[in-house]
């Protein structure tokens, strides 16, 4: 994905719009770094990273934004369903997998990390600079994915993931609001799978 570094004009009025009386210290032009990016999923949104390097671990936070309001991705799907609801949401079979990438790193999940897999040779060493929300995921033969169309507008993806540290294939249903729920998981073991329920990891 492609950001776009922020000049100190367009960091300060950003930090001035997210922060709270509390964060003066942590937050603040001098020792921050924001930056922004487009989203392929999403009219008139865009997501905007805000990073300290006044503390230790660096510290940083994600935020959606209209051009107007900001919405913190605190973990829940809270933030995605509310800026969803404002019909700016545009899923299509091109962009779904993108969007479900960005759902697992903006929404933590009851059974753990989430992650869709590019390389399963690389895991867990996925850099959250690398993340790539644009474009069509190339998986490989191995572990390629399916997508289907649903009358209503929702998808099914059927995709490997790893889910809390194990490569499963799953059954996914995003539905045309962007709400996702798991339908089923199967541990892939060789050529070979066994079928999970949600919740049994």
């Amino acid at each position: 994905m492609k950001w776009e570094l922020l000049d100190k004009a367009r960091l300060t009025a950003f930090i001035d719009s997210v922060k709270t009386s509390g964060e003066a210290v942590l937050f603040n032009p001098v020792s921050s770094e924001g930056k922004v990016t487009t989203l392929p999923f999403y009219k008139n949104i865009v997501l905007y990273r805000l990073t300290s390097f006044a503390s230790i671990p660096v510290f940083t936070l994600h935020y959606l934004c209209d051009g107007v309001h900001f919405f913190y991705l605190d973990g829940t799907e809270v933030p995605l369903l509310t800026v969803n609801r404002t019909d700016t949401l545009q899923l299509n079979v091109a962009n779904v997998m993108a969007y479900l990438n960005f759902y697992f790193f903006a929404v933590l999940q009851n059974d753990g990390e989430m992650y869709l897999v590019r390389d399963p040779d690389t895991y867990p060493f996925q850099d959250q600079d690398a993340f790539d929300v644009s474009g069509k995921i190339d998986f490989g033969a191995q572990h390629s994915y399916e997508v289907t169309e649903e009358s209503d507008g929702g998808f099914i993806v059927d995709t490997p993931l790893f889910s809390d540290g194990t490569l499963v294939r799953a059954k996914i249903r995003v539905d045309p609001n962007g709400r996702v729920t798991i339908i089923n998981q199967r541990i892939i073991v060789s050529d070979s799978a066994t079928t999970l329920h949600p919740g049994t990891l």
